[in-house]
Formats: structure tokens, sequence, C-alpha cells
């Protein structure tokens, strides 16, 4: 295993302060070029949110304009780069009945929209993006159904238009995809979360695979007795595939922290750590290899007051990783993305009190 040295820490790195503000994705292109996405509100909080895009120059991070589309919310949920006038991000945009996917695509001047089909006459929203080549990029979400229920919903880019893709549901509600992740173009992962019951309704893990032709459910593992959701993947082969998400129990109100790794053949849970007593999640997960992993979060205690987790482990081992805070009350890492460097990774999320994008940085 890589070992974690003294010198090596997690530190905040200023960012515009543009007002309240999430970041959700990050990507990296190079030392000097990363991209980090999520959604800001101009004035109080009954403001609709708009799309937040940030830059990396590598001396100090900038506020980019990015484009929005109707009247009542807009938010960029994942962010994948192929080079540095290739970046795409996704999300959703809003008007006062209807979400809409949104895809943005950075071509070393501007962002733009392209357009991006939608299932039904409900909602639709996208929350992961990977990109395989110029022409070969595929996003993961949900939309709403006539039966008012979460489907799956995956789309893909061929160079020229976006496209839906059939994509498989186990129940017939609750169904939504947070992250995918591609080894290659006939090797992809989608992971998520499945609704169990209808009285109450129980999520379970749903993980999907795209072997050049389909995609498939794959049978994953749950935790406890509640809730199990998956909510950041990546991979490094065909046989290294690391998924991060939460459990919890009905009987006890908090949350866990859920690893679960593909060893080619099968998800298994890797055991994790937790550092607060009451709710513990993973949102991204990235790495190096598989004994060099990274996953990033948020935990709290009785309070419920969210400070940022991270943590560091291999297929054996996992380890709390001590990271800041900004603030006084919540905070919250969202995605994490290794950068180059000897052992460089971005992760991105929250603060509040004041509310502000929060940016760390490992070296």
């Amino acid at each position: 295993m890589s070992h974690v040295h003294n010198t090596e820490t997690w530190k905040v790195v200023a960012n515009p302060n543009i007002g309240p503000a999430i970041l959700n994705g990050v990507a990296v292109v190079s030392a000097s070029d990363v991209w980090t996405v999520g959604n800001y509100i101009i004035g109080n909080t009954g403001s609709p949110s708009l799309t937040l895009t940030e830059h990396w120059d590598g001396t100090s991070w900038s506020v980019v304009p990015s484009p929005n589309v109707g009247t009542s919310g807009n938010r960029l949920s994942g962010v994948a780069a192929i080079a540095p006038n290739d970046v795409w991000a996704v999300g959703f945009s809003g008007n006062e009945s209807t979400q809409q996917t949104l895809i943005e695509h950075w071509d070393g001047t501007n962002w733009t929209i392209v357009p991006s089909p939608n299932i039904g006459t409900l909602d639709n929203m996208l929350s992961g993006v990977t990109a395989i080549s110029m022409n070969d990029v595929w996003a993961v979400g949900a939309y709403i159904d006539s039966n008012a229920s979460y489907q799956t919903l995956i789309e893909h880019w061929d160079g020229t238009n976006w496209s839906t893709v059939p994509s498989a549901n186990v129940a017939s509600h609750g169904n939504l995809l947070n992250a995918v992740t591609a080894v290659s173009a006939n090797d992809i992962w989608a992971v998520g979360t499945q609704g169990i019951g209808s009285t109450p309704q129980i999520q379970q893990t749903l993980t999907e695979h795209w072997d050049g032709t389909s995609w498939s459910v794959v049978p994953s593992p749950n935790v406890g007795t509640a809730n199990n959701v998956l909510n950041g993947v990546t991979s490094f082969s065909s046989d290294e595939v690391w998924a991060v998400g939460t459990s919890s129990n009905i009987s006890i109100n908090t949350g866990s922290t859920l690893i679960e790794r593909w060893n080619g053949k099968h998800w298994q849970v890797v055991h994790s750590p937790n550092a607060g007593t009451a709710n513990n999640v993973l949102n991204g997960v990235a790495g190096f290899s598989d004994d060099n992993m990274w996953a990033v979060g948020s935990s709290s205690n009785d309070d419920l007051v969210g400070h940022t987790l991270i943590e560091h482990g291999h297929d054996k081992h996992w380890r709390v990783v001590a990271s800041p805070n900004v603030g006084t009350a919540n905070n919250e890492l969202n995605g994490v993305a290794v950068a180059p460097g000897a052992q460089n990774l971005w992760a991105v999320g929250y603060s509040s009190l004041p509310f502000q994008p929060l940016i760390e940085f490992y070296s």
C-alpha cells in the first residue's frame, strides 16, 4: 500500500465566493487545467439556481460563465474532461412544472448547451458523466414515468448527437443512477439505487454494466436493514471497480459509509470506517491504483452538523484521514478526482455559515 506521510495533507484552496453555491463534480485535464461544476443562487434563498463552472489554471480558481435554461433552476451535477477543448458537464434545468436534462460542452473558449433528449413529459435529470473519447461519452440519471415513479436514464454521445440508450430497472419505482465510469468502450459501469417495497419504500444498491451491446443489472450487496445507496464509482480495469455510498438500519436512525469492490466476478462489500456517531455518507471515489484509493463525503454526530469526511484505503483496509472544514455549520464533499503529480487530488463540495463552494487539495 502507498502510505500517507505526515507531510501530505488536505488543505482548503481559495475559490471565488460567488454566493450560496454547491460544487458537485470535478474533472482534471492536467495539473494546470481542472474543472468543477455545480450551482449557485443570486440574492436570497428563494431565487432560482444557476449553473456554476469554475476553472483552475495552475495558480487560482476562477468562475467561467455557463449558460442556463428555463426559469426555475439549473444545476450541473457531473463533469468529465477529454482534452483542454473537450469537457462535458451534465445536470438538469427547470421550468415551473418539470425538470429537463441539461448537457453543456466546453470547446476551449465557451460553454454551450448541447441538445439532449428526455423521456416522457415529467422530470428528467442527469447525475453523472464519463468520457471515453471525443465521440464516446455516457451520462446517467433518472426520469419520472407516467406512474410517477423514478426509472433509470442513460444517454450516449456519438460525436454528433446525444440519444437515450435503453437501461434496466429492477424495481417498479425508485430507480436512479448517480454515477458512471468507463473501463473501455465495451466495459462501463453505472451505480445508484432501486426502490424495494412501498410502505415504506426501502432503497437498495443498483449496479448496471454495459458490455458494448446492452445495459444489464448486475447483483450488488446491501448492508443493514434499511436504505443502501451508491453515489460514486471509479474503475481501473475490468476486474477493478470501486463504488461508494451509504447504508442504514431501520431500528437505528444513523447512516454508515458503504464501499463496494468489483473483482471481475462479483461485487463485495469492503469494510469502511465511520467518523460520526449519526450519519456517514461517501459521495465520490477516485484513486491511483487498487491499493491507493480515496473516497469523500460527510459525517455528523448527534448534533447533525456535517463535517467533511475523507477516507484512504485499499481492498482490505480503509481509514479516516483528517480533512479541513470551513465555517461553523455543515461541510460536505461531493466529488474527488486524481490530479497529475506524486499523489495529488482535488475534492469539491460546500460549506455553510457562510454558505459557499468548498475546494480542497491533497499534496
